[in-house]
């Protein structure tokens, strides 16, 4: 093949014009299409920039509504208290032992029964006490006539004056033997010192009395009081100023009257015994042996308090979760300790294990599955 101008031209005019101007204009068409592609692509991000809001924006946003609102540990004026258990009781009780011994030949009541002052509420059998008062009679007429049969014979001059003076003293002797065997043989009746109700029966028809032994107890419906036994540590605290309140299991509250309290601590429960005298119309409302919840009221003090709903109880132990301080915050979980018997409040006094200042978790169930710490709801405060 030539190389010559000639045959390069006759190489060219083997293809048609039209061929050779398409060929030589196509890569222009392609960089137009591929300039309106990016055109078209750059103004479509900028109309979703325009109506997408920023990522960071809707992150923080995610971010406030997962987080777990805290509260601010401080110092607040709040009231001590206790609460415990008091048994109600009736101010007047008696329990009615035998004076004498034998058998007890009749119960005349039963548990619950009504009674009035003097009733008789069991006989024991009275033949042996009889005996000893037929046996004081005829001791004390015996020594009555010896003593005038002396009388005698002194004003004769056969026996001295001595010998009278023994003979008065066998005669009062002898009549106080009489006296002392009309009471053993009242003693065969057990009454009822006041009006009141059967509370318990210790012995019944058929068995033996023996004095000392109990053999009915019964109680005056009214009035009644709440016996409470407080522990020697919380009797020292509220001692002073203690103004103790006490309610049913209804939760109404009963009218308080006088209240006293032992001089003495229990040696053996190291407890000090209190004593609430209830006053109105309720004790119709109450039984003697009843239970009802006491609560002592000290003076307002100062106490580091948190909400309630921010502990968590792992067995014995008490807890909150507390932020950790930091540019990114966490949860962390501390033991706390809390005042006994905070009652239904809201809110707990705190002795040891938080700090005032300190943020606690409101939900911790949620604050322990590791979500971020939220704004306190009492900051401004």
């Amino acid at each position: 093949m030539s190389n010559t101008p000639q045959s390069a031209s006759r190489e060219a005019g083997s293809y048609p014009l039209s061929a050779v101007a398409r060929f030589a204009h196509k890569p222009v068409y392609a960089y137009v299409a591929m300039g309106v592609l990016v055109v078209a692509g750059v103004v479509v991000w900028g109309a979703a920039r325009a109506t997408t809001p920023a990522p960071t924006a809707a992150a923080a946003q995610r971010t406030a509504q997962d987080s777990v609102p805290t509260y601010v540990a401080r110092t607040l004026q709040a009231q001590g208290s206790y609460t415990t258990t008091g048994i109600v009781e009736p101010v007047h009780q008696a329990t009615l032992a035998a004076q004498v011994g034998g058998r007890i030949t009749k119960l005349h009541v039963a548990v619950g029964d009504a009674v009035v002052a003097g009733q008789v509420l069991a006989t024991i059998d009275a033949r042996t006490t009889q005996a000893g008062v037929a046996q004081a009679n005829a001791q004390t007429e015996q020594a009555l006539a010896n003593y005038k049969r002396v009388q005698a014979l002194r004003e004769q001059g056969f026996l001295s004056v001595a010998a009278v003076d023994a003979a008065k003293a066998q005669w009062l002797v002898a009549q106080a033997g009489q006296t002392q065997a009309s009471a053993a043989n009242g003693f065969t009746r057990i009454t009822a010192p006041f009006a009141g109700i059967v509370q318990t029966t210790h012995q019944t028809t058929g068995d033996v009395a023996m004095p000392g032994v109990p053999v009915i107890t019964m109680y005056a419906p009214a009035p009644l009081r709440v016996a409470v036994q407080l522990p020697l540590s919380q009797h020292t605290a509220l001692a002073d100023d203690a103004s103790p309140s006490a309610y049913m299991a209804s939760g109404q509250a009963l009218a308080v009257g006088a209240v006293t309290h032992a001089s003495a601590a229990d040696a053996m429960s190291q407890t000090v015994l209190w004593r609430l005298n209830v006053v109105g119309g309720q004790a119709d409302q109450l039984l003697a042996g009843q239970t009802v919840e006491v609560r002592f009221a000290s003076a307002a003090a100062t106490q580091l308090q948190v909400p309630r709903q921010a502990l968590v109880q792992r067995g014995d132990m008490t807890a909150v979760y507390v932020a950790t301080p930091g540019a990114s915050p966490t949860f962390a979980l501390r033991a706390v300790r809390i005042a006994p018997n905070s009652g239904a409040q809201d809110m707990v006094s705190v002795l040891a294990g938080l700090r005032a200042g300190e943020q606690v978790a409101l939900q911790p169930l949620r604050a322990a599955q590791g979500a971020p710490v939220g704004a306190a709801v009492n900051r401004a405060n």
